[in-house]
């Protein structure tokens, strides 16, 4: 199996090669341009830098002191990847209507982890699956939820393999990467390979590769990116060790689809297929980029996230009890199908504050400016500037919640009922107050897929395991959040009821 982890003296090599080229070729000719807009910590260059490292275990503290000293403005942080300005919650409904042309989400993305060369530049230039995604997931969500819930319980069965009555310790953070990674794969690529251990492994690998290159990359100046992905990406060899596994199964889908045209009865309903049925790739070596592209895009927040909810359900047993009540009164009346996850409207508001009040991350709704920009209110944006909204500050401000500072695991059901309409607050719900997937046309587009394989996931937990705490550290908060720890464990017995 490939090391896809980058060379440590080459990570070194890059760092100080390109903080000097950032210094005296990128950095100080784009600082000028935003000297009118104001600094969290130093703007200076050895300032900005100093301050750039402070962000890694700062985001959220940084973030938060612009958030609060500039209420009705706007501000400007230093990352390792240059300058992002903070607008005010005020320009996000502004934001969201401007159209690609002038403000892109696309740009801003691979500016973090430098798309074109991390997964390649049919993944970047060509992102039709996102369309394709958005279409065919909320058309086909009931029929996923089968296959996903039955590669739940095969994978849950096989990591934690109880006798009755018994207790096993787990590692949270591998097991839920172990679990969501098969749960993907199964509606990607379906079965067998998604129980393959190395394509498993290959899938799991690649979301940390792709962050670790894309930040190495993200290091040089635009017109250095070419020659230094070069030597830091293994895209090449991450597309030939999936083509291994796809060869035989892409040619055979392809056989099939021309013997059997409309006639094929027992056509796979997964993510390879639709790609094959759209048409727009049919070599292996693309249909294998796309795939790892998605296996990127889709797993590694997910597990994430799953992880959160499992280690704070393990630390407050007081709700384990409404949560399964309601689990078992929406089975008993739907059975587990997409109508009975709708109905678990506490497991909905428990996932959903789980995730605002841990937070995810400093910043969302990333966007850059196509060409020079003037808001409504005169702030002024140039040409390729990277702007962002304070997520974790806005999910956290007393305006839009009542106590944000206290975990409330029922706080938008009360919510909903408070309004009257309990599609709102949701999980899957865009809002001004809730960032999670974003907003406007370029928010999430397997949100709805997202929500409900974590409600299927925490649902099947509650009344088929009890669990507790092992050993869930009170390490220090990274950035103002408590994380999850690589330590952390959950003990597990399986019910007998």
């Amino acid at each position: 199996m490939e090391d896809f982890s980058p060379n440590p003296l080459l990570w070194a090599c890059s760092i100080v090669l390109a903080v000097g080229i950032l210094g005296y070729v990128y950095i100080i000719p784009h600082s000028h341009k935003l000297d009118h807009i104001p600094t969290v910590g130093s703007s200076s260059l050895l300032g900005s830098y100093w301050s750039a490292l402070k962000f890694v275990n700062n985001g959220f503290q940084t973030v938060q002191q612009g958030f609060d000293q500039y209420q009705t403005g706007v501000f400007k942080i230093s990352t390792l990847i240059g300058w992002t300005v903070i607008l005010n919650p005020s320009h996000i409904d502004e934001v969201a209507k401007l159209p690609i042309d002038v403000m892109s989400f696309q740009d801003a993305v691979p500016r973090m982890i430098q798309v074109e060369y991390t997964l390649g530049p049919e993944f970047y230039h060509n992102p039709y699956h996102v369309t394709m995604i958005r279409i065919q997931f909320n058309r086909n969500l009931s029929a996923l939820l089968s296959d996903m819930r039955d590669e739940m319980i095969v994978t849950l069965g096989e990591i934690l393999d109880l006798k009755p009555n018994e207790w096993k310790s787990v590692p949270v953070a591998e097991t839920t990467q172990i679990l969501i990674s098969r749960m993907f794969n199964r509606i990607m690529v379906g079965l067998p390979l998604c129980r393959d251990p190395d394509w498993l492994d290959l899938t799991m690998k690649v979301t940390i590769a792709v962050i670790i290159e894309g930040l190495l990359i993200g290091l040089f100046p635009d017109f250095m990116a070419p020659l230094a992905a070069k030597f830091i990406t293994k895209t090449s060899l991450r597309v030939r060790r999936g083509a291994k596994h796809l060869d035989d199964i892409i040619r055979d889908r392809q056989r099939y689809m021309q013997e059997c045209g409309e006639e094929w009865a027992d056509k796979p309903n997964d993510i390879l297929q639709w790609c094959l049925d759209h048409g727009e790739e049919t070599t292996v070596p693309l249909l294998s980029t796309r795939l790892l592209g998605f296996a990127f895009v889709s797993m590694l927040t997910s597990s994430t996230a799953f992880a959160k909810v499992l280690c704070v359900l393990a630390k407050n047993p007081q709700y384990v009890q409404p949560l399964r009540e309601e689990v078992k009164m929406a089975i008993n009346e739907h059975g587990w199908t997409k109508g009975g996850i709708a109905e678990m409207r506490k497991v909905d508001s428990f996932i959903k504050e789980t995730l605002r009040f841990q937070g995810g991350s400093a910043y969302r709704v990333e966007r850059k400016t196509r060409t020079d920009v003037t808001l409504s209110d005169g702030t002024f944006l140039p040409k390729g500037t990277h702007v962002a909204f304070a997520s974790h500050a806005i999910e956290h401000d007393g305006r839009n919640y009542e106590n944000p500072d206290i975990f409330k695991p029922f706080r938008f059901v009360d919510l909903q009922d408070k309004c009257g309409d309990p599609s709102r607050y949701q999980l899957a719900s865009l809002s001004h107050d809730s960032l999670l997937f974003g907003l406007g046309k370029s928010a999430c587009p397997g949100r709805f897929l997202a929500a409900m394989i974590q409600k299927a996931l925490l649902a099947h937990v509650l009344v088929t395991y009890d669990l507790k705490p092992e050993h869930l550290p009170e390490s220090r908060p990274i950035n103002g959040v408590v994380r999850t720890s690589r330590s952390s464990k959950i003990l597990f017995r399986k019910r007998l009821d």
